[in-house]
């Protein structure tokens, strides 16, 4: 069509041909910036609304950034008991931690155990910290909460206390963010894996002394037995299991220590 135009353009005079040029050359301009603009129009409105998540979830539990939570759980220590019962820490741990861990391992990167017992306000306390999404921490706080034995331990006064991170605060998301802040930072990011490691290896050694009861008061005498036989490997192994091959892995270099 346009091929035939510019033909017929040919055959006129001079003047008619320049103006015709000039009005051919505005009607296609015209035409392009018709055709932009109407391809625009179809594309459809941007909208700015907030899209809600799914199950009414807070924001940061849809996210997959992982991040470090913890279980807490006060343990009874009676001002008349000079020692901490260390064995109630053996009992949460394989009763109450271990079968949400089996569970939800394959979506928790990192994880350990953290004991303390001071005469202070947190008191005596053993601790499950694990580097996961919130919506996984969310399930693994669900389910702890909901394994029986968990209940039993709070009626029978060992466990006081026991308190969970909130899932829609993303308070920790670094791999550092639980190591001591007084190593330095390449220490700091290393160490939640030794740790883990420990945490793996304690817990082992507790399932190695056989299977708990199911009378209460039988799993305490078990644990009881586990903890001092535990205790006694360390005391009598520790040397040579734990610290001889861990001074290897460092070729043996010196180390100061204090206690």
């Amino acid at each position: 069509m346009v091929a035939l135009v510019w033909e017929l353009v040919k055959r006129v005079n001079y003047e008619t041909k320049r103006r015709f040029y000039i009005m051919f050359i505005k009607n296609t301009i015209l035409y392009l910036v018709m055709i932009t603009i109407t391809a625009c129009s179809t594309l459809p409105p941007s909208k700015n609304t907030k899209i809600k998540p799914e199950n009414n979830l807070p924001t940061t539990q849809k996210t997959t950034q992982k991040a470090w939570w913890a279980a807490r759980f006060g343990i009874k220590w009676p001002k008349t008991n000079k020692e901490p019962d260390w064995y109630i820490g053996a009992f949460i741990a394989n009763e109450v931690i271990s079968p949400t861990l089996e569970q939800f391992k394959p979506k928790i990167s990192l994880w350990r155990f953290h004991r303390r017992a001071a005469r202070d306000n947190a008191g005596h306390q053993f601790s499950f910290l694990f580097y996961t999404t919130p919506k996984t921490a969310q399930l693994i706080y669900a389910q702890i909460k909901s394994e029986p034995i968990l209940a039993k331990l709070k009626q029978a006064g060992l466990i006081i206390r026991d308190n969970y991170d909130n899932p829609a605060k993303l308070n920790k998301p670094n791999i550092e963010d639980t190591s001591d802040k007084n190593w330095s930072i390449s220490v700091q990011k290393a160490w939640p894996y030794f740790i883990m490691g420990v945490s793996k290896l304690w817990l082992e050694l507790i399932m190695e002394n056989g299977n708990s009861p199911s009378i209460m008061t039988q799993k305490i005498a078990h644990y009881k037995r586990v903890t001092k036989i535990i205790r006694e490997l360390w005391k009598e192994e520790g040397k040579h299991a734990f610290l001889h091959h861990l001074n290897a892995i460092f070729s043996y270099a010196p180390m100061n220590v204090r206690f």
